[in-house]
């Protein structure tokens, strides 16, 4: 998806009566000037097709006709499908056929496609074919990401001048295509020219001139705000001779917010870092928020009040602070989440004064947590945070060719427990075709639980209708350039299926809204069902995994009775929760083929602003139920607020409040009862003024329903009144009768002291009935741990039962193996003896034999003994000779040039003196090397440039360019013609040293690269490591990898030895390992330090080894044994990284390595004693190479400065 930021414009929206406005009655008369031309067809030639049945026979003249009609169809086939042409390679408009090459271009994949007349007949040739296109987007993106920068006041004008000559754009303000004919020398603000006042003429007849800016003409005479471009030059989109200069603004709009003011609940938290967060987090994504006007603090006395009086007291502050000019944005920082604040205070914004606003928790304030926030202010304030590319390149099915309005609808109704509040039908249109990111709603109240939408058409006169369908038609009609929607699409919503009949009645009430607009317009419809509340899951075989997001099942599991219905899950959700969408296509009168239809609704599922992924359904399903249910919680479910409210009849007001997403919303507000004074109510009129020109009044129906409730109400008060009334004379009625005479008088008495007695034994036995039934719970309790025991016990005995068993049954398995051992060792015993009987034997004779061995070793002794004494006389005279050859050579220590040996060595001096200081790269230089035999320079950084330098001068001789990321290490061929860089792109880059053009591009490192070497012995071979536990042997000439070793540790330095058949290795588990390039075998290995090994340098004899480490030491090996020679420490001597480098001299004299603090320090290889200590670098110095003719020694550091020193 592509990110675009637009500004919501009002100009081209129908006024409130239905009437075109000023603006839209200039854009009819701009269209209205069409011109007519007449096409006349001639007849040319027919193409001898016939020719290619003679093409095996030879190649005839007219065959070129044939092959050009034939490509001609080709490419008009290719053009239908929307595919890029260039010349005969076509390349599919499809997300997937485009690769991010970084800088704002995308490389395109394709196919070659052409016919040809062979030898065999006629061929169809096919290819592969690739090419490059700008990424399509607002311009200042283009150009931020081409140079890299992070705003639009860093992009140099200069470079993106050529960049973007001739380059085609579209202008954000008449949305019409241009070519790029260069920029302005001068600012916007500066940039001037003459303007014609169209109706004014002087004495001759003249057109007056005025003159004026670029930006004084955009902000006065066209009214359009430019924010930022002010100070930045214009795009010239006409030609050099009559140019025609547009703000770079234009091209991009990002929203702000600049009138705003701050409400703090939480009076124990720090706001003011959190909404100074919040303005960065903005001014990264394009959103420019000024600081506050004010910000308003509760008063800590009234934390214990209720909510909705909170609030009030909380808007007195504002209205006082602000009652001529309402504040535009209002940010409300709350406690909590679900705090009892957030209902009255939403409906104090929403429906008492119509203020933009948006709550925060500052229990949950983190950067996630303000990103989200960042969206939903951009969206409310009219901006777009999220666009399809699909949309921008118009290739939705059957969507972007046709206009098509899409609507989302449904009802939601208030808790079981709530009956009494009615229910909201909200109803979602699209805008702006072929857009689908932009949006309508309306909402409307209906009777209580009512699943049919009742305000879709609704007819108040002979030429006016209110419903909902004429709002959202006619919102289309001007947002989408006067165009009527040949194709309406319907997604439904809450619906099950017993209730798909009901929906048959709305598409008919949408017909009839169509047809009161104009009785011969008759668009298509397709009618799609979305489902949720099913217990359908979908899940991966042979995993526990969820579906990949985008999953789609259309066969086996689906309806059987509809024909196109399917699953989708576009969503990714945690493990186990994943559910998908059932949708059906119940009547599709357009031709959606199933795959279209889902291509469609996936589409719409990534469309959201909430979100920065795929949600669980299309976004016109989500914003829809997102309206009825946030206007059903927050005006009607509100009891604390509903106290103010007139309980006979409230007062209904249907007007539109602050667009979402540049789209109009329609949300019924409640009118409470007049109770402020004068100043609030100004306030409130001057806010929502839009929300008092219009009254819906409620139906006769709802008036009648409503009635009929309040009847019913009064009449069950009036029946607990009369039966309070009566009550007394129900008593009486069941009191006995008085009886006349001592009888009956007497035998009451009898029977009230029989009752008594009755009484008084009853409790008895309720007494002795009670401890009887605890006793018979305890007993029974009782019984039952007792069965649980038996049954626990009866387990074991079966256990031990099937253990006895079993022991039993090894018991004879053992019985029988010893009895076949006992056998076994009698046999043995025998043999035994027999064998004694041979040894004692044996014994014998091989005592005759070892006084015979003895005699003979005797003998042997004594010829040994003359051998050596023979050996010792040549072994003395081999030395004598050598001593003397040797004696021939050295002259004062130094080799004679002319003798063996001489390659090897070259007189080193000690360095003293920094000769050069060059600042050489930005952010570090991590690699430095000698050319063979050669006093110039090459040096590598993180400003991903190598360069050659002349240590003589310090000047800059040569740069090389194309490495994608920091240089970590370089390596030069032995015949200076090859130059190999490691990078932290995971690549290694092989450059021409005479030409400066890359050679090779050697990938298949999975991490960076951190080593490299080049064969001494052949040019051919190249070694290198990586952080992916891997080394690899590559092969210049071929330009791939011949081996990889891989080993557990990784390897942060290397080196070839002299004959090319090893490889040295220094690793991160302080180990030195020699490996054979041939079967990349480890060779032997020695732990070289306690800590990471961070350099290996071979000497130029390639007899030594010096290792540098973490701990802080440099050892020297020796490469044939792998024991240490000589240890160099020093107490200020640091390694500043795990990629330092050290060096040793040609001549095996001195070592030099350098340290975090700056200095580089020098010792003697014969005492291991420092001798110099060099100062000059004020960074951590990361690399030490001495040239091979040695002199001079040359060092880099982290601020990428080289010092030559001599």
């Amino acid at each position: 998806m592509a990110g675009f930021v637009f500004s919501n414009k009002t100009d081209g929206n129908l006024s409130g009566n239905g009437d075109f406005s000023e603006g839209d009655q200039q854009r009819q008369k701009t269209i209205s000037g069409f011109k007519t031309f007449k096409v006349q067809i001639t007849f040319v030639s027919i193409i001898p097709f016939q020719s290619m049945l003679d093409a095996p026979n030879g190649v005839k003249s007219g065959n070129n006709e044939v092959l050009r009609a034939l490509d001609t169809i080709l490419q008009h086939f290719n053009a239908k499908r929307n595919c890029l042409l260039l010349r005969q390679s076509y390349f599919p408009n499809e997300i997937r056929n485009f690769m991010d090459l970084t800088g704002g271009i995308l490389g395109c994949r394709g196919f070659h496609l052409s016919f040809q007349f062979v030898q065999g007949g006629l061929f169809f040739n096919l290819d592969v074919s690739t090419t490059t296109i700008i990424q399509p987007g607002p311009l200042v993106n283009f150009l931020m990401a081409n140079q890299n920068v992070d705003n639009p006041f860093k992009i140099d004008w200069t470079k993106a001048t050529g960049i973007l000559k001739n380059l085609r754009i579209k202008l954000s303000h008449s949305n019409r295509e241009h070519k790029v004919a260069g920029l302005s020398d001068r600012p916007c603000k500066e940039l001037k020219f003459l303007l014609r006042l169209k109706g004014s003429h002087d004495q001759n007849d003249n057109v007056q001139t005025v003159e004026l800016t670029v930006y004084d003409y955009f902000i006065r005479r066209r009214g359009i705000e430019l924010s930022y471009s002010s100070n930045l030059p214009c795009i010239n989109v006409g030609s050099q001779h009559r140019p025609q200069f547009i703000p770079i603004e234009k091209f991009a709009e990002p929203k702000g917010i600049e009138f705003w003011v701050v409400v703090n609940f939480s009076t124990g938290f720090d706001i003011r870092s959190s909404y100074t967060e919040l303005a960065k987090l903005g001014a990264m994504k394009g959103m420019h928020i000024r600081p506050p006007a004010f910000v308003f603090e509760e008063n800590p006395k009234h934390k214990k009040k209720p909510g909705s009086v909170r609030v009030d007291l909380m808007f007195e502050q504002i209205i006082s602070k602000f009652c001529k000019d309402p504040p535009r944005f209002i940010l409300c920082f709350l406690p909590t989440k679900f705090s009892a604040l957030y209902g009255p205070w939403k409906k104090k914004c929403l429906v008492d004064f119509g203020i933009r606003h948006q709550c925060i928790a500052m229990n949950r304030v983190d950067e996630a947590y303000l990103a989200n926030v960042i969206l939903k202010m951009n969206a409310r304030l009219g901006g777009i945070n999220f666009m399809l590319s699909a949309e921008v390149s118009q290739t939705i099915p059957l969507v972007s060719k046709v206009p098509t309005l899409i609507l989302g609808m449904d009802v939601r109704h208030a808790a079981s427990a709530r009956s009494d509040l009615p229910s909201v039908a909200a109803v979602v249109g699209s805008r702006q075709w072929p857009m689908i990111s932009f949006y309508a709603a309306s909402i409307r109240v209906q009777p209580p639980k009512t699943e049919t939408i009742h305000s879709l058409f609704k007819p108040v006169s002979e030429g006016e209708d209110t419903g909902i369908i004429r709002e959202l038609l006619m919102d289309f009609y001007a947002s989408s350039g006067k165009r009527k929607p040949a194709q309406i699409i319907i997604f439904r919503q809450g619906l099950c299926e017993s209730q798909f009949k009901q929906i048959i009645n709305e598409v008919e009430e949408i017909i009839k809204a169509c047809k009161f607009l104009d009785e011969t317009w008759s668009p298509k419809f397709t009618l799609i069902i979305a489902q949720r509340r099913h217990h359908t899951k979908l899940f991966q075989p042979d995993s526990s995994e969820n579906i990949p997001p985008g999953t789609v099942v259309d066969t086996k599991i689906c309806h059987p009775l509809y024909n196109n219905n399917f699953y989708m899950c576009a969503h990714a959700a945690r493990v186990g929760t994943s559910r998908p969408s059932h949708y059906f296509v119940l009547l599709d009168e357009i031709g959606f083929s199933s795959d279209d239809a889902q291509e469609l609704v996936h589409c719409l599922c990534y469309v959201s602003q909430r979100c920065t992924s795929a949600i669980y359904e299309g976004q016109q399903l989500n914003e829809e139920v997102m309206n009825a249910l946030y206007s059903n919680q927050t005006i009607f479910e509100n009891d604390e607020e509903n106290d103010d409210l007139d309980e006979t009849q409230p007062n209904l007001d249907d007007t539109p409040t602050s667009p979402v997403n540049g789209a109009k919303h329609r949300l019924l507000i409640f009118k409470p009862k007049p109770k402020t004074g004068k100043i609030e109510s100004e306030f409130a009129d001057r806010v929502s003024d839009s929300a008092t020109d219009q009254i819906c009044k409620l139906s006769y129906e709802e008036v009648a329903v409503g009635a009929i409730r309040d009847a019913l109400k009064a009449l069950r008060k009036r029946h607990l009144v009369e039966e309070g009334a009566h009550a007394p004379a129900f008593l009486a009625l069941t009191r006995p009768l008085v009886l006349q005479g001592s009888e009956w008088k007497e035998k009451a008495e009898n029977l009230e002291v029989e009752l008594q007695q009755c009484y008084k034994a009853q409790a008895r036995l309720s007494d002795q009935l009670v401890v009887e039934v605890a006793e018979s719970r305890a007993s029974k309790s009782l019984v039952q741990e007792k069965e649980a025991i038996i049954t626990d016990l009866q387990n074991e005995l079966n256990e031990s039962r099937d253990e006895c068993s079993r022991l039993t049954e090894l018991l004879a398995e053992k019985t029988k193996a010893l009895e076949l051992i006992m056998g076994e060792h009698q046999d043995l015993k025998a043999q035994l003896e027999a064998m004694t009987l041979r040894a004692n034997n044996a014994e014998a004779e091989n005592k005759t034999l070892v006084d015979r061995w003895m005699l003979q070793k005797m003998q042997d002794a004594e010829r040994l003994n003359e051998a050596n004494a023979l050996y010792e006389d040549m072994l003395d005279k081999v030395k004598a000779t050598s001593i003397e050859k040797l004696a021939r050579q050295q002259v004062d220590g130094v080799v004679r040039q002319s003798e063996d040996g001489a390659d090897f060595y070259a007189e080193s001096s000690l360095p003293s003196i920094c000769k050069q200081r060059i600042p050489a790269h930005d952010g570090g230089c991590a690699s430095i090397l000698f050319e063979y035999n050669s006093s110039k320079l090459i040096s590598g950084g993180q400003d991903r440039a190598i360069k050659m330098w002349d240590t003589t001068s310090g000047s800059l001789s040569n740069s090389l360019y194309g490495c994608l990321g920091s240089v970590l290490d370089l390596s030069i061929t032995h015949d200076n013609k090859y130059i190999i860089a490691a990078s932290s792109s995971n690549n290694l880059y092989v450059w021409d040293a005479n030409s400066g053009r890359i050679r090779h591009t050697l990938t298949g490192h999975v991490d960076k690269v951190c080593a490299v070497d080049v064969s001494k012995f052949s040019s051919r071979y190249v070694v290198s490591a990586a952080y992916d536990r891997t080394i690899k042997i590559w092969d210049l000439q071929k330009g791939y990898c011949t081996n990889t070793i891989i080993f557990h540790s990784n390897c942060n330095s290397l080196s070839f030895s002299m004959d090319g058949l090893t490889i040295c290795s220094g690793h991160v588990d302080g180990s030195l390992r020699l490996w054979d390039i041939q079967t990349g075998k480890l060779l032997s290995e020695v732990a070289a330090h306690s800590q990471a090994v961070t350099s290996v340098s071979l000497s130029r004899n390639g007899n030594v080894i010096l290792t540098s480490g973490r701990d802080n030491l440099h050892n020297l090996f020796d490469i044939r044994t792998l024991e240490i020679c000589g240890t160099f420490r020093a107490n200020e001597n640091r390694v500043a990284s795990n990629w330092s480098r050290s060096c040793i001299c040609p001549d095996d004299s001195y070592v030099a390595a350098g340290s975090v603090d700056g200095s580089v320090h020098i010792w003697s290889v014969a005492n291991a004693k420092m001798v110099s200590t060099l100062k000059e670098h004020t960074a951590p110095v990361l690399c030490c190479s001495w040239s091979g003719l040695g002199k001079p020694l040359a060092t880099s550091d982290k601020s990428g400065i080289i010092c030559i020193w001599s």
